[in-house]
């Protein structure tokens, strides 16, 4: 038997300036094997050089997280990941963690000195600014952005109806440039948008009364934010990353709820304290103080769900357990509570309006179950519950639409009505499409393959929707 400690193998400081300890190596032990196994540590802010070797080679990453560059590829990585490096490769990894990066180097055939190039060039500087003060940077810049208001004399009501994605999505979008480490030139392209759409829709006539306009405003958060998912997911073809951003979203709203319960708690004990001793802080401090804080939590929420990632463990699976079927009981009971006391979205708007707020909190939810619990190959409670909130969806929304219809016909058209039924059409096929692949993923045992693919293929029909409802609608109907 052939047992190699680890403290027992030799610290040495290899080509590319990683600290490696060679475990086993078919050249150096009486070992069957073709390939060889080696551990490495690169300390907090450093990087390996980039080299190549002939054969290829997989990391599996122990503790800490990183980026790893393949050729001209980018990506975060961090515990329980492997990944894979072809042969003849330009490759390197960058410790972005705040702990030593380990990983496990797995060389097939073994590592040979002759079968290493090591590369000049410039990696990530050791000097650069931790990525804490980045944070701290960006969201004091969308407490900037959330006051530009009151440093420059605008109108507040013009301008937050129709900025208030603004505040949010360009810093958050930059944050996910640096640790996504997507490429300079997806992250110009997203931020001109942004600066195009910026001007669109503040260049729109001040009217007050216009129906489209207002949906518009309304609409345009939406589009940034898929934009910034742009950022995050580095394309609009890696189906997998757009559920990896849903993901992320969701979690990101937990931290953002508990941000916000911890910031209400600071609040009170801090005007509190002052009042005491008869100082008057409150107004002052919720304007200035509690609008920084308040923009910048989306960006110290997204750091958090970033830091607890790399730790490998999350909360969202737990609560998708916990609250999915919970939820399902409730709309089930809701749906019989309101038709028993007679109500109807026919001829009840308010009642059509909270209808439709339903529908999204249901397809929501189904969404955050689907994408947040496990990958099961077979009928069980946790696939249950799926369907039967997807079932419920499509309830809900064929008489949504049905009750549009209606209104359509006996009350006219107008654009908020079109535009509401538009966008019922589209959640209806997004959950016909989601509730059909999920079925035969678990006919076909499937770990939700052909979910994913619908569900990440779907995202640029909303895209669309919302960029067209933003910037055509308004001219369509002449500003009405």
């Amino acid at each position: 038997m052939h047992i190699r400690d680890l403290q027992e193998s030799d610290e040495i400081i290899a080509g590319d300036k990683t600290i490696l300890r060679e475990l086993l190596h078919p050249a150096k032990a009486d070992l069957k094997l073709h390939y060889s196994l080696a551990h490495a540590v690169v300390k907090p802010g450093d990087t390996s050089r980039p080299h190549r070797l002939k054969m290829s080679e997989v990391y599996y990453i122990l503790d800490g997280q990183g980026v790893m560059h393949i050729n001209d590829e980018t990506a975060a990585v961090h515990i329980g990941q492997a990944i894979y490096i072809p042969p003849n490769a330009t490759q390197y990894i960058q410790n972005t963690g705040n702990n030593d990066l380990k990983f496990l180097c797995i060389a097939d055939p073994a590592w040979r000195a002759e079968d290493e190039e090591i590369l000049a060039g410039k990696t990530a500087s050791s000097k650069a600014w931790p990525l804490g003060v980045k944070v701290f940077l960006l969201a004091v810049c969308a407490g900037v952005i959330a006051k530009l208001p009151a440093l420059l004399g605008l109108d507040e009501e013009f301008f937050y109806t129709r900025n208030a994605g603004f505040i949010v999505f360009p810093t958050m979008a930059l944050y996910f440039s640096l640790i996504r480490k997507t490429s300079p030139k997806i992250v110009a392209s997203v931020l001109g948008l942004f600066a195009g759409a910026a001007i669109t829709i503040n260049l729109f006539p001040d009217l007050y009364d216009s129906d489209t306009i207002t949906l518009a405003s309304l609409h345009l958060p939406l589009l940034l934010w898929v934009m910034t998912g742009v950022i995050f997911t580095g394309s609009w073809r890696k189906r997998s990353a757009w559920i990896e951003y849903l993901k992320f979203n969701g979690e990101m709203v937990i931290y953002g709820a508990l941000l916000a319960i911890a910031g209400m708690v600071l609040t009170l004990v801090t005007v509190g304290l002052f009042s005491a001793v008869q100082i008057d802080i409150g107004e002052w401090y919720m304007e200035w103080v509690a609008i920084f804080g308040a923009a910048g939590a989306t960006i110290v929420g997204a750091h958090l769900v970033w830091l607890r990632s790399q730790s490998n463990a999350r909360i969202s699976p737990i609560l998708a357990r916990i609250f999915a079927p919970l939820f399902l009981i409730t709309f089930i009971i809701y749906l019989i509570a309101i038709f028993s006391q007679g109500k109807s979205p026919y001829t009840d708007r308010e009642f059509l309006i909270v209808f439709n707020a339903m529908l999204v909190v249901v397809l929501g939810i189904s969404i955050y179950s689907l994408t947040e619990g496990k990958s099961e190959r077979r009928w069980n409670i946790s696939n249950l519950v799926a369907v039967g909130l997807l079932a419920t969806g499509l309830i809900i929304d064929a008489i949504a639409l049905s009750a549009i219809l209606f209104r359509l016909g006996s009350y006219g058209f107008t654009p908020n009505r079109i535009a509401v039924f538009g966008a019922n059409i589209l959640i209806f096929l997004n959950t016909i499409g989601l509730l059909y692949a999920l079925l035969q993923d678990i006919r076909k045992k499937d770990t939700k393959q052909r979910m994913i693919n619908w569900l990440g293929g779907y995202i640029p029909v909303y895209a669309a929707w919302t960029a067209f409802i933003t910037f055509i609608f308004p001219i369509l109907f002449r500003w009405q």
